[in-house]
């Protein structure tokens, strides 16, 4: 019989630091990942305001480029989305990182289970 399938948190991550490339979700060994949306809120401090060029780099394990945005400083609480499906398999994972400003992550997908 199948098992039911529900939507899950896979990860988050809150203010990450700039430029620094950090994991934002990874497969465990017994967990094969389907992420099917990524949401990341900016904000940014208006006694300190950030860079002029804001963004994120969002990266697979091979190094693709899965998700990118960038611009000049974008309003505070501006959300941004992004819907898909990316398989992610024992030893798989993506890494997030931010230009600019503070930026807030959240993932959301599947966890299956392999055969056996």
């Amino acid at each position: 019989m199948a098992r039911p399938v529900y939507s899950a948190m896979l990860g988050r991550l809150y203010q990450p630091p700039s430029e620094v490339e950090t994991n934002l979700v990874a497969a465990s060994e017994t967990n094969i990942l389907v992420v099917r949306n990524m949401t990341a809120a900016y904000s940014w401090n208006p006694v300190n305001p950030p860079e002029e060029i804001v963004g994120f780099e969002v990266y697979d394990a091979l190094g693709c480029g899965l998700w990118m945005e960038s611009g000049s400083v974008f309003g505070t609480g501006k959300t941004l989305h992004w819907e898909g499906r990316e398989v992610l398999e024992l030893g798989d994972y993506l890494t997030v990182v931010p230009v600019g400003g503070q930026w807030t992550f959240r993932v959301s997908g599947y966890v299956l289970t392999p055969p056996t």
